[in-house]
């Protein structure tokens, strides 16, 4: 099995030839790699709500461009500070 390691990224994926793996495995190397990314983006989360109280920031969005696509986009805390309202 080879590892590549894409120059930007932190961590290595394997890269497997799907013909070489029964159905049941990639259903659960998909499962896997589903549970890693929501941690991932809790981790992100807890980690960018901290840093917003800490420099005391109302709102922050933030989006992940992969491969020039957009896989994840959401925003944080407010826009409108008065009304209390996300939008």
């Amino acid at each position: 099995m080879r590892t590549i390691v894409a120059s930007r990224a932190r961590w290595c994926s394997p890269v497997v030839d799907p013909s070489a793996l029964g159905a049941v495995s990639i259903v659960a190397a998909r499962r896997r790699r589903t549970r890693m990314m929501q941690g991932a983006r809790r981790l992100f989360s807890a980690w960018l709500e901290g840093q917003m109280l800490e420099r005391g920031l109302p709102g922050v969005a933030v989006g992940v461009v992969a491969d020039q696509e957009l896989v994840w986009a959401t925003g944080f805390g407010f826009a409108d500070l008065r009304g209390q309202r996300c939008r």
